[in-house]
């Protein structure tokens, strides 16, 4: 994939270098028919229309061989999943778990610290499959009207784990 990217950031910048080339030639072309005389005017036209079309024909390759390459790419892409909102939240959950962990082992001196919260907004589609709500999140390879997405917002925060006496055996 990045050797095709390589190919493709190189013919987009030929086609850009072929289009400043040509912008440059009918600016000069402008320049020339301001002050000419119809013969004059008649020959730049002919020079003007011949790298045209030279500008034309090398541009077209590079802008050919970088939409297919566009269109390989996009087509390996593999369509959105829908999720669950809990496989979701459960990378969130884990996390603060594990700072929760973190923050209960023995530290030196007098203060400990640990996340309290921590608030996750996410903009997807949201769809019912097999019964389940389910979101989809856009990807490059699938355009999504912004107006059709919904705004899940998620917050998460520790909570105490209250424990039961333990018993002494008797």
């Amino acid at each position: 994939m990045e050797e095709r990217s390589e190919v493709l950031v190189q013919r987009l910048n030929e086609g850009v270098d072929n289009l400043n080339q040509l912008r440059t030639e009918f600016t000069s072309f402008l320049e020339k028919m301001e002050e000419a005389s119809p013969e004059e005017a008649a020959r730049a036209a002919s020079e003007f229309s011949g790298l045209l079309g030279e500008r034309l024909n090398a541009l077209e390759p590079n802008l050919r061989e970088a939409a297919e390459i566009s269109e390989a790419v996009v087509s390996e892409l593999e369509p959105p999943a829908a999720v669950k909102p809990v496989d979701l939240a459960q990378p969130f959950r884990s996390m603060i778990e594990t700072i929760q962990n973190q923050a209960r082992e023995p530290r030196e001196g007098d203060v400990a610290a640990t996340l309290k919260t921590v608030d996750v907004e996410l903009k997807g589609l949201i769809v019912v499959q097999e019964d389940e709500t389910r979101v989809v999140t856009p990807t490059i390879s699938q355009a999504v009207d912004p107006a059709k997405l919904s705004t899940i917002r998620m917050s998460f925060g520790s909570v105490p784990v209250l424990r039961g006496a333990e018993t002494q055996p008797e």
